[in-house]
């Protein structure tokens, strides 16, 4: 599996091994990867969180640009419907 970074980050929210929740920039597919896989509940029943963990390992295994494009969008749509407006920010899993 191969790295690669995006044309521009992704900001999702994530939360720290303190308990807190945080913005976090994701700049690669690894990191990317990463954000999706790790943490305390995997959101399993997500159809938007598969999209973007299946895009995500596509581009790891094949890193043609538009692939890696195709996972950092996918990954932007899961990020813009975990943030609740007047509810503050909810974590990608």
């Amino acid at each position: 599996m191969q790295s690669e970074a995006f044309r521009e980050p992704v900001t999702v929210y994530l939360k720290d091994p303190d308990g807190v929740v945080r913005p976090t920039r994701i700049c690669t597919t690894e990191e990317a990867y990463k954000a999706l896989t790790s943490g305390e509940q995997i959101p399993v029943g997500e159809a938007e969180w598969h999209v973007a963990l299946d895009t995500i390992v596509r581009a790891l295994l094949d890193p043609k640009p538009e692939l890696v494009e195709a996972g950092r969008r996918a990954l932007q749509r899961l990020a813009n419907l975990t943030a609740v407006p007047d509810a503050g920010r909810r974590i990608i899993h």
